[in-house]
């Protein structure tokens, strides 16, 4: 697909720049990361303010390099802190998850593969999302793919922890 945008936030400089948008729990940036802790039982979820919107048919390719020690990973096709989609590792159960938060059912796994995975070690998470479908990788391998039932890109992407703590490299 042809780049239209291509960015990335580092931490180095103590600041997460592009997360100006909803944002719920407790966010800090130190030490080059960008950690993130719910606050009681509602997750911590931040998302990206680009300047830009997507559209419903447009490629969008989010990854972050992280690391936790519960549920964490990437937030996308998000309308609010509370409507979103999300790519997760969970290490507790040794699984990637695929699902939704919406502001009627809360948080809802849609899918999730088998994988494993250990606390405070560093996985690059990444997905492809267009059209109606997300296909997940870690590390560079394809976990699986998800299809949904509406167009998965024209919201924004973020950063979710919905247990533990969860700290983002890039």
């Amino acid at each position: 697909p042809q780049v239209t945008l291509d960015s990335t936030e580092y931490f180095e400089d103590g600041v997460a720049d592009s997360f100006t948008g909803a944002e719920t729990g407790a966010w800090t940036v130190a030490g080059g990361r960008y950690t993130g802790t719910p606050i009681g039982s509602v997750g911590a979820v931040d998302l990206l303010d680009l300047g830009v919107g997507f559209l419903s048919t447009s490629y969008v390719e989010p990854e972050a390099t992280l690391s936790t020690t519960g549920i964490g990973g990437i937030a996308f096709d998000a309308y609010a802190a509370n409507d979103y989609k999300f790519v997760a590792l969970d290490v507790p159960n040794q699984r990637v998850l695929v699902g939704h938060v919406d502001p009627r059912h809360a948080w809802v796994v849609d899918s999730g593969f088998s994988q494993v995975l250990n606390a405070g070690t560093d996985y690059v998470l990444n997905l492809a999302q267009q059209g109606t479908v997300v296909t997940v990788s870690l590390n560079g391998n394809v976990v699986g793919s998800v299809a949904f039932n509406a167009g998965v890109s024209d919201g924004k992407v973020g950063v979710v922890a919905k247990s533990g703590t969860t700290s983002f490299d890039r």
